[in-house]
């Protein structure tokens, strides 16, 4: 059946309403890593699944703190009875109350108990030495910065007891004059090296006041004496326990052991309705319409089957492959869906689809860009047979940040896409609430997941063709973005090209392993005419020398599998500050976060320092080998790579 003829049964089946009522129910969830919050979300995931006649259930994998699933780093669960912050003096008002409002304490805060302490104003930015000889001793530090560049000299070095922050990260869409009531979400981990400190989260309308009564009470101390800080009362309960990451699995059997997965996670806080009560109402609305028209006729038993992972972000992810690496290879393919279902209104709501990494490349993207194609034939238009859609999504390159970068890492080498809507003018803040979803975005996502998930459990040769051409269009974009994109120093027009060029072409070659050895004739004359389309863009680009290997001649051989997770502190404090000056250190770097992925995601143990340098440019356009060289320096002497002669 091809993908045209599933997608409008499907389409018609999948109810909108549905999933925002799934994500509705979610969102009454807590839902920190390894919380009762988070369990109890779970639970009725399960249930919802089970209730539709979806096999499912609930695996649990220990997460002892201390241990090692490949770099995912261990942690204690957490729980959180009480957390007041209460402004004393020179008035009383509640400011904070986690019952009411969990975003108002920094998640895995510890616990405290405090009468009178002063609160102190950080107002000259996250360098202690702007602050003198300043003592913070049995205080509360006020930092309207990122409380990260801040909280660890305040209370390690400086003597803080804890730190309050009214800190809203700004985005395109996102500032503290438009979320004046909203409170950003944050979460501390704790490293080996650190006690357990404590934060609160304040509105930035909050923030605005208890910042001007300190400068206030500053002011009228210097002229007069007198009180010199507003005082607080603090009362935390909160207890960790050794815990388990807990899974939810579904299945929905094909005839062979293979897999096509669909993975959202679970967990942040309440109410987090986009970030992701919606990705995970959206895979569930999916595996339920799948399983009903399949179970009914009206859609053929798929050949592979189709698995639905619902997980702590990255951190479930690590637990589950390195725990199931048996079921690695089975998986052809899988989508992350990550914030599906806000409303699209102003500057927020698009759909990005983003693709795999180079290192990785994949048609799974452009059979997702034809069902999108599809999809999007909703409403008409003037012309004969023209059609468009409301909806605004695009297919985008790699980007890191959830999931799918475990899944994309080579080592791991299970092509995963996603599907993120960003931006998104309440994401992480308690402002990301059901009200702003939209039961129409839903059910254009979800549809066009479960589509997407079904034409690959039941490839049929017929839809490649249409495929291939959306990746013809994807390559022609691709060099013509580059063209108008800034020249990077040290790389011509006719390398990247050539780069691109063999990138697609191993993505026309994935076309094999996916539907098999009888579309090979299709796949070669997929790769010619990428060629093709090369030299009409830039005469003689495939005719290069490819450069020499540079000056760095040593290969970089991985001691882990997988990615490095941004969850917990695999690396320690100390490895992130080296990282932090480093990245100082290399003018123009920019999104060092993905860099760092692409770095390791070329290190196949046969490409030297030079050469890896070298990819990581032409991927990310930021050609630079110190920052290459020192990053992969940093890993080595944390036991990531080792190091070893041509």
């Amino acid at each position: 059946m091809e993908i045209q003829e599933h997608i409008s049964i499907i389409s018609g089946e999948l109810s909108g309403q549905r999933a925002y009522d799934y994500a509705a129910s979610i969102s009454r969830f807590h839902r920190v890593p390894l919380s009762a919050g988070y369990d109890q979300a779970a639970d009725c995931c399960v249930k919802i699944l089970r209730q539709a006649g979806v096999e499912s259930r609930i695996l649990s994998i220990p997460m002892e703190k201390g241990s090692l699933l490949w770099s995912q780093k261990g942690f204690d669960g957490w729980g959180c009875r009480r957390g007041l912050l209460r402004l004393c003096t020179p008035s009383e008002e509640l400011l904070c109350d986690y019952e009411a409002e969990p975003t108002s304490l920094i998640q895995r805060s510890g616990p405290a108990s405090l009468k009178g302490a002063p609160i102190v104003l950080l107002s000259r930015g996250s360098d202690p030495t702007a602050y003198g000889d300043l003592d913070l001793r049995g205080a509360v530090a006020f930092i309207p910065d990122a409380p990260y560049s801040a909280y660890r000299w305040a209370t390690a070095e400086r003597g803080a007891l804890g730190i309050i922050t009214d800190y809203i990260p700004p985005t395109f869409t996102k500032n503290r004059a438009l979320l004046p009531d909203g409170r950003s979400y944050f979460s501390f981990f704790w490293g080996e090296e650190e006690a357990p400190c404590f934060g609160f989260v304040l509105t930035p309308r909050q923030g605005d006041a208890l910042r001007a009564l300190c400068e206030e009470m500053e002011r009228k101390w210097r002229e007069k004496g007198g009180q010199r800080f507003p005082t607080c009362d603090v009362e935390i309960e909160t207890e960790s326990a050794p815990g388990c990451v807990h899974v939810v699995e579904a299945r929905i059997p094909g005839e062979t052991e293979e897999e096509i997965v669909l993975t959202a996670h679970l967990c942040h806080a309440k109410p987090c309705a986009n970030d992701n009560a919606s990705g995970c109402a959206g895979a569930m609305e999916a595996m339920e319409t799948l399983s009903r028209l399949i179970g009914e006729g009206r859609l053929p038993k798929p050949k592979r089957s189709v698995k639905l992972l619902l997980v702590p972000e990255v951190c479930g992810t690590f637990a589950y492959l390195a725990t199931h690496e048996e079921a690695i290879p089975r998986m052809k393919a899988a989508l992350n869906l990550d914030m599906i279902g806000r409303r699209q209104e102003g500057r927020s709501g698009l759909l990005g689809i983003w693709a795999t990494p180079d290192a990785l490349p994949s048609c799974v993207i452009d059979v997702m860009a034809y069902v999108r194609s599809l999809s999007d034939r909703e409403a008409p238009t003037f012309n004969i047979d023209g059609h468009t859609t409301p909806f605004h999504s695009e297919i985008m390159e790699y980007n890191g940040g959830s999931d799918h970068y475990v899944y994309c890492d080579p080592t791991v080498g299970v092509p995963c896409i996603t599907f993120m809507q960003w931006m998104d003018s309440c994401y992480h803040t308690s402002c990301d609430v059901v009200e702003n979803l939209d039961p129409e975005m839903l059910h254009k996502s979800a549809s066009m997941a479960a589509s997407w998930a079904y034409a690959l459990a039941s490839p049929d040769a017929a839809d490649l063709p249409h495929a291939f051409a959306h990746m013809r269009e994807r390559f022609l974009r691709t060099l013509h973005t580059a063209a108008e994109r800034r020249a990077v120093e040290g790389i011509g027009y006719d390398e990247l090209c050539a780069y691109e060029t063999e990138v697609f072409r191993r993505a026309s070659e994935d076309a094999l392993r996916l539907y098999g050895e009888a579309v090979r004739p299709l796949v070669e004359e997929q790769k010619q005419a990428i060629g093709t389309l090369a030299q009409v863009e830039c005469p003689g680009c495939l005719e290069r020398e490819v450069p020499g290997s540079g000056r760095d001649t040593r290969v970089p051989k991985r001691l882990l599998r997988g990615p490095i997770s941004f969850v917990g502190d695999f690396l320690g404090g100390e490895a992130e500050r080296e990282i932090e000056a480093l990245s100082a250190r290399c003018p123009g770097l920019y999104g060092y976060h993905s860099v760092n992925h692409f770095i390791l995601f070329w290190a196949d143990g046969r490409r030297t320092v030079s050469e890896i340098a070298r990819m990581v440019g032409l991927e990310s356009r930021y050609y630079s080998e110190e920052y290459v060289r020192g990053y992969l320096e940093i890993l080595e002497k944390r036991g990531v790579i080792s190091f070893a002669d041509p």
